[in-house]
């Protein structure tokens, strides 16, 4: 089974509530079926070289023809939340 590892870009926003938590904000997938071709995919966060519980997406419409490309939204800027 053939195997990649996509890095998208990322931003964080640090809610600093009482229970810790925040917002990830991930880029979309570039609309290149030569870096990730349509179909099934396992999705991981990886923190400090410790990967997350993968979780099944599926990657355009799934089948082998032209796919919908949608406009890239900027990424909010990083920030921590007082």
């Amino acid at each position: 089974m053939g195997q990649r590892m996509l890095v998208l870009k990322s931003t964080y926003t640090d809610l600093s509530d009482s229970d810790h938590s925040g917002v990830l904000h991930v880029s979309q997938v570039p609309p290149n079926p030569a870096i990730l071709a349509p179909g099934p995919a396992l999705c991981f966060v990886v923190i400090d070289g410790v990967p997350s519980v993968a979780v099944k997406v599926m990657v355009g419409s799934g089948q082998i023809e032209s796919q919908t490309v949608e406009q890239v939204d900027p990424l909010p800027e990083s920030k921590i939340l007082l």
